[in-house]
C-alpha cells in the first residue's frame, strides 16, 4: 500500500496525539472510581461491653500489660463491664493458651444477667508457663513494598546481595513463609497499571532476589499509596497466615491512580490514611522503613502507617540502624510477628440475644515472658557551661527491655586516678538515661562501665567503654561552610562554638559569615550566644524554631542549646556569596559542607526562575529564606522555584556526597537528573518532535525519488 505525503503527516500527527493522550505526565492519567473497603458496623452487643484482665503480676510499662519469668505460675482474672444499652442474659466467659501456657483450673464462667452499667467478676484461673526449647510459629505471608527511584540504590543492593542468607537464617524458626515484592517509582512508577512490577507471593525466594537484580534506581515519583492498595487487593494472601506487609522508602507518597489522583507531588490526604485504617481492619499488619534522607513528611506518614496497624517503625541513618542492615531488619520482623515468644490468652465471651441466638465476641492478652537482659546503647558527646567554660563529657544510654529497668548504675573513672567512682544516671526520658562529668585538661581518657537489671532480675554489666577527652576541643567547634546535626535531649544543655572566616582570602568575600540555626520540626528551643571576642551577648531567644545571626571574621561565638523535647537541630556556619542569574557552578558537597548563596529574584515577568542544586549522585536540600527576614519560605530538593524577592538559598547534602552543579537561571531550562523526578512533559513533547522529523526525512526521500 501507498502513502501520499499528505496521508504520511496525518498518520503522523494521529499516532503522535494518540500517543500523548495515553501516555501518564507526572502521575496524571484518566480517573478511576475505586472504593476503599471499610468494615460495617457491627451489630453485637458485646463490642459495647469492656473486658479487663486481672492478674497477681506486676508491671511497670505504660501500656500495663504484666510480665513473668519462665516457670512461673499466676491468677487471671477478668474484668466484664456492660456499656451497652441493653442487658446480657446469659453470659459465658471461658480462656485458652497458646503452647506456652496450661490453665490448671479450666472451667466456664457463667453469670445469669449483667444489666447495662454493671460489672461482674469471672473465675480465677491458675496459669502455669511452660518451659519449652522450641518457639511457636504461625505462617507468615510478606509483601516487600520497594522504592526503586534514584536515591534507593543502596537498599536494593543490600536486599540483592543478603536477603536469601536472612532468610535462611530464620528458616528454623519460621517453617511456613512465602515472600512477594512490588516495586514503585523510577521510570515505570506505579504497580496499580504495571503488572511487571508485581511479584505474587511464593516460597522459592530466589524468585524475589533474581527481580532485585534486575532493578536499578532510576527515576522519581513515588505512589506508594497505590503499591499498598495493590498489596492488600491483588496479592495472593493465604487464609489464616499472618499478613506482613513492609514499606521501605525516603519520600512521601505521590498521587497515583488510586490514592490521590490527580496529584502529582507529594499526597497527604484523607484517602491514605482511610487505606491504613482499611488495611488495620482486614487484619494487615504494615511495618514502615524510613530510608536515610527522608523529610518530615516521609517520617510522618511512615509513622503513621505503623502506628495505625500495630506495625513497627524503623528510621535508617544516623546513630541508629543503617542501610546495610536492612536485610536483617526484614528478618528481625518476620521473627517478630511469625514466631510467639510470649504468653497469649485468648478470651471467648458469649451472651443469649433477644432472638435467643447466642452471639460470641472474641479477645487476646498478653503476658510477656522475660529471661533475657536488657540491651544497652551508648553514645557520647562533649558540651560547655555556657558561663563558667566547665568541660563536660556527656554519656547516654538507651536500654531496651520489654519490661522496663528501675535504675542504671555507673562506674567510672578517669585516667589520672586509681579507683571507680559509683553513681546512677539520671532517667531523663522513656527509656533514655544520662550521665554528665565535668573534666579538667589533666583528664584525658574516661573509662566507664554500666550496670542495670530489669524490674524482674535479669541484670547485665557491660564491658569497660573509653571516652577520649582530648577530642572535646576540636568536637565542639563548628568552622566557616560546615554545619552540624544536633538532636537535644530534655532539658540537657549543648554547646558550641562557631568560629568566623579564619582565610584571608575567604574573608575578603565578605565582611561577616552567617549563623542560620533552626529545628527540622515545629519543636522549639531556648537559645543563648555569646561573642567571646567583645563579651557580649548577641542572642538571648526562648523557643524559638528557627533564629540567625553574623558571625566577624576571627571571632569565635559560643552558642547554648536546650530544649523540654526530643529535637534535631541544624546549627550552619556559612559565608553567603552571591549567585548572578545565569551564572553555573561546580562544587564538592561533603557531609558537613554547606553552602549560602544571595540571588536577587526580582524580576517583572511571568516566566518563573529556580535554583538548580543536583547531581547524578547527590541529593541535596533546598531551604529558601527571606534576604530581609531571615524567615524559611521553602524547603525542597534538588531544584525549587524561587519567590520574587531577594533571597538566601542554603544547600546542603541529604544522600551520598559528591560533585554537583549549580545554577540559576528559568526553571523550564535545566532538567535535574532524572533519578529524582518523574518523566516530564518536555520529554514526551521531544518524542513527538522526533516522529516528526523521521516522518519529514520520509516524505523528502519519496520527493527525491520522484
Amino acid at each position: 500500500m501507498k502513502l501520499n505525503r499528505k496521508s504520511i503527516v496525518v498518520l503522523v500527527l494521529v499516532l503522535g496525539s494518540l500517543f500523548l493522550s495515553s501516555i501518564k505526565v507526572n502521575g496524571i492519567q484518566e480517573s478511576v472510581d475505586v472504593v476503599i473497603q471499610t468494615t460495617e458496623e457491627d451489630t453485637n452487643i458485646l463490642h459495647n461491653v469492656t473486658v479487663e484482665m486481672i492478674t497477681d503480676l506486676d508491671s511497670h510499662r505504660e501500656d500495663k500489660i504484666p510480665s513473668i519469668l519462665p516457670d512461673g505460675t499466676f491468677t487471671a482474672q477478668f474484668n466484664v463491664t456492660n456499656l451497652s444499652n441493653l442487658d446480657l442474659n446469659a453470659l459465658e466467659l471461658s480462656i485458652s493458651t497458646n503452647d506456652y501456657g496450661s490453665i490448671m483450673n479450666p472451667t466456664v464462667s457463667t453469670t445469669s444477667s449483667l444489666e447495662r452499667d454493671e460489672s461482674w467478676l469471672s473465675e480465677g484461673y491458675i496459669i502455669d508457663l511452660i518451659t519449652s526449647s522450641t518457639t511457636v510459629s504461625k505462617p507468615l505471608d510478606l509483601a516487600i513494598i520497594l522504592d526503586q527511584s534514584g536515591s534507593m540504590g543502596d537498599e536494593i543492593y543490600a536486599l540483592t546481595n543478603d536477603l536469601v542468607g536472612v532468610v535462611n537464617q530464620i528458616s528454623d524458626d519460621v517453617q511456613d513463609l512465602q515472600i512477594g515484592l512490588i516495586l514503585f517509582g523510577g521510570s515505570s512508577s506505579n504497580p496499580y497499571n504495571d503488572d511487571s512490577l508485581v511479584t505474587p507471593l511464593t516460597e522459592d525466594i530466589s524468585t524475589i532476589v533474581g527481580v532485585l537484580s534486575n532493578t536499578h534506581a532510576s527515576g522519581g515519583h513515588e505512589p506508594w499509596g497505590d503499591a499498598l492498595w495493590v498489596a492488600q487487593n491483588r496479592l495472593n494472601w493465604r487464609e489464616g497466615a499472618v499478613k506482613l506487609i513492609i514499606l521501605i522508602t525516603d519520600e512521601p507518597c505521590d498521587g497515583g491512580e488510586v490514592i490521590g489522583y490527580g496529584e502529582t507531588d507529594d499526597y497527604d490526604g484523607e484517602l491514605l490514611y482511610e487505606l491504613f485504617a482499611s488495611l488495620e481492619s482486614q487484619g494487615f499488619i504494615l511495618c514502615t522503613v524510613a530510608a536515610s534522607g527522608a523529610n518530615g513528611l516521609t517520617l510522618r506518614q511512615l509513622e503513621s502507617a505503623a502506628e495505625t496497624t500495630a506495625g513497627t517503625f524503623i528510621v535508617l541513618g544516623g546513630d541508629g540502624q543503617q542501610t546495610g542492615d536492612l536485610p536483617d531488619i526484614i528478618g528481625e520482623l518476620i521473627v517478630k510477628y511469625a514466631v510467639e515468644l510470649d504468653l497469649k490468652i485468648d478470651v471467648s465471651l458469649s451472651h443469649l440475644n433477644y432472638e435467643e441466638i447466642r452471639e460470641y465476641r472474641e479477645l487476646t492478652f498478653v503476658v510477656l515472658i522475660d529471661d533475657l537482659p536488657p540491651e544497652i546503647d551508648t553514645w557520647e558527646y562533649f558540651s560547655e557551661d555556657f558561663f563558667t567554660d566547665d568541660k563536660i563529657v556527656n554519656v547516654l544510654f538507651e536500654i531496651k527491655d520489654v519490661t522496663g529497668v528501675p535504675f542504671v548504675e555507673i562506674y567510672y573513672k578517669f585516667n589520672n586516678v586509681n579507683f571507680w567512682t559509683t553513681t546512677n544516671a539520671t532517667h531523663i526520658a522513656n527509656d533514655t538515661f544520662l550521665l554528665s562529668l565535668i573534666f579538667t585538661e589533666y583528664e584525658e581518657i574516661l573509662y566507664y562501665q554500666v550496670y542495670t537489671e530489669d524490674w524482674l532480675g535479669n541484670d547485665v554489666l557491660t564491658e569497660i567503654y573509653t571516652v577520649d577527652l582530648l577530642s572535646a576541643e576540636e568536637s565542639s567547634r563548628l568552622y566557616m561552610g560546615k554545619k552540624r546535626e544536633l538532636v537535644l535531649v530534655p532539658y540537657q544543655q549543648i554547646t558550641l562554638k562557631l568560629i568566623g572566616a579564619e582565610d584571608e582570602e575567604l574573608r575578603g568575600l565578605q565582611e561577616n559569615a552567617s549563623a542560620i540555626i533552626f529545628s527540622e520540626t515545629d519543636v522549639g528551643f531556648d537559645i543563648i550566644a555569646a561573642d567571646m571576642d567583645e563579651s557580649t551577648i548577641i542572642v538571648d531567644q526562648d523557643n524559638c524554631t528557627i533564629t540567625s545571626f553574623n558571625i566577624e571574621p576571627e571571632h569565635t561565638i559560643k552558642v547554648s542549646f536546650v530544649s523540654s523535647e526530643y529535637v534535631e537541630i541544624q546549627v550552619i556556619n556559612a559565608i553567603k556569596e552571591t549567585l548572578e542569574f545565569t551564572q553555573e557552578i561546580n562544587r564538592y558537597l561533603g557531609v558537613e559542607d554547606v553552602f549560602l548563596y544571595e540571588l536577587d529574584n526580582r524580576i517583572n515577568e511571568t516566566r518563573e526562575r529556580s535554583i538548580v542544586a543536583d547531581s547524578e549522585l547527590v541529593q541535596t536540600s533546598i531551604l529558601v529564606f527571606d534576604a530581609e527576614t531571615w524567615e524559611l519560605l521553602i524547603k525542597g530538593s534538588s531544584e525549587v522555584v524561587l519567590p520574587n524577592i531577594t533571597c538566601y538559598v542554603l544547600i546542603f547534602a541529604t544522600y551520598h556526597t559528591g560533585d554537583i552543579f549549580i545554577t540559576f537561571t528559568y526553571d523550564d531550562l535545566y532538567d535535574p537528573w532524572g533519578h529524582y523526578y518523574g518523566i516530564t512533559e518536555t520529554a514526551y513533547w521531544s518524542f513527538f518532535a522526533a516522529i516528526i522529523g523521521i516522518a519529514s526525512i520520509i516524505i523528502l526521500r519519496k520527493k527525491q525519488r520522484k
